[in-house]
């Protein structure tokens, strides 16, 4: 997981293999001063990300829930890309990097939108007199800006790494439209919020490679109420034929 890491779009086809991203259309440019390393990247066009399809369609979603006596008889999405002008679809990051007693380090600033779709509207079709309805749900890509910091090195023979985004959206109203009935909520707050992964790895002399990770906000969760704890763990075993086993 690299929350740091937001000009390339999540690639979630696979909902098991977090952390792969595809590639887009950039501009970089890198100067070198002393030690440190400046780097600039502009993408012209917003890409977003490749969602879980099938069974797993929902993964990352949060269910629709209906008031009592409500029974859902047709849904629709549309999700809504952004418009192709340079105020709206493209994005831009900056990031200085340096070594620090042996530790990489660096320091970044995103600008753009997430990759993620979020709701923010949902029209209601009453279809009988029965409770029965119709909905039409609308997605939007927020806004969003990211300023990151992370360091790579090694303690001993353990290979350590950490990641924090300070992540400070722009607000996302909410509107449910029932008939003529209108109601406004927020589906986003421009409140920050910070997501970070701590992580480590070891290979054993048998060829046993050990990784573990604590995170804290998932890929798809926003917000400081929504963020949770995670911990993974990760074994890989090569055989002869370069052959791999992975748990």
């Amino acid at each position: 997981m690299n929350p740091t890491s937001n000009i390339c779009p999540e690639d979630l086809e696979d909902v098991f293999n977090f952390g792969e991203q595809s590639g887009v259309n950039s501009v970089l440019a890198t100067y070198y001063w002393g030690d440190f390393t400046f780097s600039g990247v502009y993408v012209p066009a917003f890409t977003p990300a490749v969602l879980p399809s099938g069974i797993y369609a929902s993964a990352l979603s949060t269910p629709m829930e209906f008031p009592e006596g409500m029974t859902l008889r047709k849904y629709w999405d549309k999700i809504i890309l952004p418009e192709q002008k340079f105020t709206e679809s493209s994005q831009a990051a900056l990031k200085v990097g340096t070594s620090l007693f042996d530790y990489d380090i660096s320091l970044s600033y995103y600008y753009g939108r997430d990759d993620l779709p979020l709701l923010n509207k949902v029209i209601i079709f009453p279809a009988d007199t029965l409770g029965t309805v119709d909905v039409t749900a609308e997605m939007i890509y927020p806004k969003m800006k990211v300023i990151g910091a992370d360091f790579a090195g090694s303690l001993f023979d353990v290979g350590i790494w950490g990641e924090a985004a300070l992540t400070i959206p722009d607000e996302v109203e909410m509107q449910t439209i029932v008939g003529d009935s209108i109601t406004k909520s927020i589906a986003l707050k421009n409140d920050p919020y910070c997501k970070f992964v701590l992580g480590g790895d070891y290979t054993f002399k048998n060829g046993i490679y050990v990784n573990t990770q604590y995170l804290h906000g998932f890929i798809h969760e926003r917000g400081n109420d929504d963020l949770n704890d995670y911990l993974t763990f990760r074994i890989e075993k090569k055989f002869s034929g370069n052959n791999l086993l992975s748990v």
